[in-house]
C-alpha cells in the first residue's frame, strides 16, 4: 500500500475544543451548538488541509502528529530566556487542541476519525522571534491482514470477550 503523508500549518494560537453551549428556544426545546471560535479554528483547520491534499480522502487507519505553538508571553521574553521552543504550561489544554484538530480534518483529510490509530501531541511556547501555530501531519498507515478488525466487538476488552482465558 502506498502511504500518504500531509503536512499542514496553521497561523496563530491553537484553539482548544470548548464545551457545547445550549440554549432554549421557546419553553421545552434546548439546542446544543458548538461555540464560534471552535467552529472557526476547525473550519480553518479543514480549508488549509483541503489544500495539502494531493489524491482521495483517507479510508483506512492513520496517525496524526500535532505540535502546537502558543504566543510567548512577557514573562518568558527576558535576556536570559532561550530563543527555541519552551514547553507550554498555559490554560489550553492538549487535548482539547487535539479534539479541535482531529474534528477539523473530519471529511477533508479523512472519513471519520474513528479512523486515527495513533496520536502524538506537544505544546510549546514559540520561539522569541517565531510566531503561534499549529504543526499538523496526518499519515496513512498501512494495514495488514492480520491487523484488520471487522468490528467495534473486536476493540472489547479480554473477559468481555466471548472465548477468551477466563471463561470456561
Amino acid at each position: 500500500m502506498h502511504s500518504t503523508t500531509i503536512h499542514v500549518e496553521v497561523p496563530g494560537d491553537p484553539v482548544g475544543k470548548q464545551r457545547p453551549r445550549f440554549a432554549r428556544i421557546g419553553n421545552t426545546a434546548i439546542r446544543a451548538f458548538t461555540p464560534a471560535k471552535t467552529k472557526a479554528y476547525e473550519a480553518k483547520v479543514g480549508l488549509l488541509a483541503m489544500s495539502k491534499r494531493t489524491g482521495t480522502i483517507m479510508e483506512g487507519p492513520v496517525s496524526v502528529s500535532i505540535v502546537a505553538v502558543f504566543k510567548r508571553p512577557q514573562r518568558l521574553k527576558r535576556r536570559k530566556d532561550p530563543d527555541a521552543l519552551i514547553l507550554y504550561d498555559g490554560r489550553v489544554d492538549l487535548d482539547n487542541v487535539i479534539k479541535a484538530v482531529l474534528d477539523g480534518l473530519n471529511g477533508v483529510i479523512y472519513v471519520d476519525d474513528k479512523q486515527v490509530v495513533k496520536i502524538a501531541a506537544a505544546s510549546y511556547y514559540s520561539e522569541k522571534a517565531g510566531s503561534p501555530r499549529t504543526m499538523i501531519t496526518v499519515m496513512e498507515q498501512a494495514e495488514t491482514p492480520n491487523q484488520t478488525r471487522q468490528n467495534d466487538e473486536d476493540m472489547a476488552p479480554g473477559p468481555a470477550r466471548a472465548g477468551t482465558a477466563g471463561s470456561s
